[in-house]
């Protein structure tokens, strides 16, 4: 079995407001599985530690599983399996040029391996060496072109070059591939919120979260758009329904507390913010966190 790594989620998963700026946010979705042949090897101590490493790997032991996987490769440097997932699990601890060392070892041993280009063109990405994950991902989609996972993180390289409509279309062949995939609905929702196509991105949102009616991104950032179009009973709505699938959800109180503060309840804005300030600090986004104090300290200040 090997490990398929996810497909990237461009988000707007909340906003902080500086001087009118929207600050967007990156989000993955969780790991997923899929099955894959089984090394075939002489030797039942490599398929041991082979299965040993995945199963660290599955239960969250990377660094157990990376260790395993490299005592597999040493006895075996030609098994595929256990390079393009000691490749996962680098990518998965942060070690990007490791994956993509480990993805280019598999890709030379088979050409045709379409989630080894699909995994270094995501690893790329998170590089933000955009232009090398396109390649990637259009070499994927070449080889196989229903591969919904490719067209989304396409979407996403492509957005990151500025690229927007070539965007849009790479979400919606993703959409075309499988109409079920809620985070193209997503992805593209958010385009449409950045182009001011409100409209249209709460269309999207709607088809993400009748997809996912458990997309709390979807209903976070539905009620952005809703906010933009003057209907605050309905973003409230969404932030309210964000915050009861996800408590410890900081965008939601952001959002809710700015739209507080341009109501003029500075009260019940203070209290929003000041719990979207504890978590981010929680979760370590110092940035958020800095942000959210200073316009603590602009409402606090008489």
């Amino acid at each position: 079995m090997a490990m398929k790594f996810p497909y990237l989620v461009l988000a707007f998963a909340g906003v902080v407001t500086v001087s009118g700026a929207r600050l967007p946010v990156l989000a993955q979705a969780p790991m997923a599985l899929t099955p894959a042949v089984y090394p075939v090897s002489s030797s039942t101590q490599v398929e041991v530690v082979f299965a040993e490493a995945m199963a660290r790997a599955e239960a969250g032991d990377l660094s157990g599983a990376i260790q395993g996987f490299t005592w597999v490769l040493d006895q075996a440097p030609h098994l595929l399996e256990a390079r393009f997932n000691r490749g996962l699990a680098r990518d998965l601890l942060g070690d990007k040029p490791g994956a993509i060392a480990d993805y280019t070892q598999v890709l030379r041993a088979d050409a045709q391996h379409v989630e080894a280009y699909v995994n270094r063109g995501a690893a790329y990405s998170d590089l933000q060496r955009y232009r090398q994950a396109v390649i990637d991902f259009m070499k994927a989609l070449e080889l196989n072109p229903h591969n919904d996972f490719a067209y989304n993180n396409l979407g996403n390289a492509l957005l990151a070059l500025g690229n927007t409509q070539e965007a849009i279309a790479a979400y919606s062949q993703a959409i075309t591939v499988e109409p079920t995939n809620a985070t193209a609905y997503f992805n593209r929702a958010n385009v449409y919120f950045m182009e001011q196509n409100l409209t249209q991105a709460i269309a999207d949102f709607d088809r993400a979260i009748e997809q996912n009616p458990l997309y709390v991104q979807a209903y976070n950032n539905r009620g952005l758009a809703k906010e933009g179009q003057g209907n605050l009973r309905g973003a409230l709505a969404d932030w309210e329904r964000s915050l009861q699938l996800d408590p410890d959800n900081p965008y939601a109180y952001t959002n809710r507390g700015l739209m507080h503060q341009r109501n003029g309840d500075t009260r019940s804005a203070i209290a929003d913010l000041q719990q979207a300030a504890q978590l981010f600090r929680q979760q370590q986004d110092a940035s958020r966190y800095q942000q959210t104090l200073t316009i603590l300290s602009t409402l606090q200040t008489p």
